[in-house]
């Protein structure tokens, strides 16, 4: 028997057992509330548990990692894409929580998929070398070394890349 406070004034209550949650539980729940738009009392309710009780593992951000992409839109208009994954801590159980990294073409690079393509395309399919692009970036204000431009180039070294993106160019194989 436990002491328990009610509107009426103090009672005996019955107490009931506490439910434990491993550690593998908690963290199961706890990444499933961290997905973009997860509805944390629907994923309370098919755990079995209070929301108020998922809201009381309450994470504490404490830091975030910020990448930075560079993308073209169109040939003339460049973008940079920021990626902020936050890093959270739970309050009661030890560890850190954060997202997991998207996808790249070239890990821990800055170019998307659309600037590769691009420089790919004016390079192989134009014929356009790397020092002229080079100038065309410099011109947008887009600072990219020919070196690196060309590094890019190797990582994405597929055996016949270049005659293929030039039969797309021509038009005899569809993109």
């Amino acid at each position: 028997m436990c002491l328990r406070r009610f509107r009426t004034g103090w009672m005996q209550s019955p107490q009931r057992p506490r439910r434990r949650w491993s550690a593998e539980a908690k963290a199961r729940l706890i990444e499933e509330s961290l997905k973009p738009g997860a509805n944390v009392s629907a994923i309370a309710r098919q755990a079995g548990l209070a929301s108020s009780q998922l809201f009381g593992w309450r994470r504490n951000a404490i830091g975030e990692d910020v990448s930075e992409r560079l993308d073209v839109t169109t040939p003339a208009k460049s973008r940079v894409i920021v990626t902020r994954r936050p890093k959270y801590a739970f309050k009661g159980w030890d560890g850190v929580i954060q997202a997991a990294v998207p996808a790249r073409i070239i890990e821990s690079g800055i170019p998307t998929q659309a600037l590769l393509s691009q420089i790919a395309v004016l390079k192989y399919a134009d014929g356009l070398p790397l020092y002229r692009q080079e100038v065309i970036y410099a011109r947008d204000q887009v600072e990219i070394d020919r070196s690196q431009m060309a590094q890019w180039m190797g990582k994405l070294c597929i055996p016949g890349l270049h005659v293929h993106l030039w039969q797309i160019a021509k038009g005899a194989l569809p993109a």
